[in-house]
């Protein structure tokens, strides 16, 4: 009876303690002439001021491209949209034969893969992303953690605050060039 007094209390008293596991975050070099593909959509407030970027790296992990783009207002799942959008026609324009695209938002990598519509009005961008990703022979989409997009992100925020519409980077802009050697340093 002691024992079981005890377990309830615990029970109901008690608080949960949960197992904390460490995962190591770093990107990762895509598979042998794969290209890879990193989005991310900047949000300055829900809505706010917004931008989009990305960046394209070869299988050596060496700059292919990299974009930023200018949004006026707009929700944050919109904004990782849009960017999806910009960096699948941007692969298809150099065209990419296999590309691993990675973005840190769950939500888009969910809506890429399931086939069910989004009540909040973005369907025709998911539309047009999943179109478009059929016109890239071999595609594997997955989702990443936010410390591993640092360089999408870095273009994004920059897209949210230019005074044109977009730019393409031949080279990484500075501000991007450290966190590209961050990344290195990790793979």
């Amino acid at each position: 009876v002691a024992k079981a007094a005890e377990f309830l209390h615990l029970g109901i008293n008690g608080k949960l303690i949960r197992a904390k596991t460490k995962i190591q975050v770093r990107w990762h070099l895509p598979p042998l002439s794969w290209f890879k593909l990193k989005t991310d959509g900047s949000s300055l407030g829900n809505p706010g001021l917004a931008g989009r970027g990305g960046i394209i790296r070869n299988d050596k992990g060496e700059w292919v491209k990299g974009f930023a783009r200018a949004i006026r207002s707009t929700a944050s799942v919109a904004a990782e949209l849009w960017s999806l959008r910009d960096g699948i026609r941007l692969c298809i324009t150099l065209k990419l034969p296999a590309v691993a695209i990675e973005l840190d938002s769950k939500l888009v990598v969910d809506l890429m893969k399931k086939e069910v519509d989004h009540p909040n009005g973005i369907d025709v961008l998911v539309a047009d992303c999943r179109k478009f990703l059929k016109d890239i022979p071999q595609v594997r989409i997955r989702h990443c953690y936010r410390e591993a997009n640092k360089c999408a992100n870095a273009l994004a925020r920059r897209g949210a605050l230019l005074s044109q519409d977009f730019i393409i980077f031949l080279a990484p802009p500075s501000d991007v060039t450290l966190l590209l050697s961050l990344d290195s340093a990790g793979m």
